[in-house]
């Protein structure tokens, strides 16, 4: 499987700030397979005999739960130009970070091996769409990497990380450190929304100059003769 030189994550503004900083300075969030709700994702389907097949535990806990909290997922996209994941995921007040790929699969690798348990497993896969939806997958895994065919404009990359002990999983997900020192490492550009404000801005501008970085910083801009969004890289 070729991974893209450059993948790229939506990410909004606003009341997420905090989160979005955190993540220009090194902290990738991964969230709970759990809260990935969408019924067209293949999580969905998977029938409860074939998750306990891969978990066993004692009586009294729901299997389907306890798989999806043993797994987690950050998103990421091969493109940055789609109006509609703008609006979906970044409500074009927020940003699009420009991942260098290779990088984020040699850190993950090294950050999971280093500071996770000797089972914790990091993985970068691409989406496969499907039509229809298979009603059993050979694992968790599997059926998190799988979509129907209705989302397959979003060229979607995951993430994944699977835990130790599905117990001892954090509640909604999992922080990945994937530099120190910050700020991120597989960050090359971070790409302002139509009507990201200013405060997004200097609040972004001010983490990136917390240490000497080549990261580019562009703003979004619609080309209505042409009918497409293009990038302006902003003055230093």
């Amino acid at each position: 499987m070729q991974i893209p030189d450059r993948l790229y994550r939506y990410r909004s503004a606003g009341s997420s700030l905090g989160y979005l900083l955190s993540e220009v300075r090194g902290l990738l969030w991964c969230s709970n397979a759990e809260f990935l709700n969408d019924p067209f994702d293949g999580l969905a389907t998977v029938p409860v005999e074939d998750v306990r097949r891969q978990i066993p535990m004692p009586g009294g806990y729901d299997y389907r739960v306890v798989a999806k909290q043993r797994w987690a997922a950050a998103c990421f996209s091969e493109i940055w130009d789609n109006p509609a994941m703008w609006a979906h995921y970044a409500t074009y007040s927020g940003v699009c970070l420009c991942y260098d790929a290779q990088k984020l699969t040699e850190l993950v690798a090294h950050r999971v091996n280093t500071t996770g348990s000797s089972s914790d497993i990091g993985s970068l896969v691409r989406v496969t769409y499907v039509n229809p939806m298979p009603t059993s997958f050979s694992d968790v895994g599997d059926a998190l990497r799988t979509k129907t065919n209705v989302w397959e404009y979003e060229k979607e990359w995951r993430l994944l990380y699977r835990y130790h002990s599905p117990l001892d999983s954090p509640s909604r997900g999992k922080s990945l450190n994937l530099g120190t020192p910050m700020p991120n490492p597989c960050l090359r550009e971070v790409i302002l929304g139509l009507t990201a404000d200013e405060h997004t801005q200097m609040a972004i501008q001010d983490v990136l100059r917390e240490k000497t970085t080549d990261v580019i910083i562009s703003k979004l801009r619609l080309d209505n003769s042409a009918g497409v969004l293009r990038r302006v890289p902003l003055a230093d």
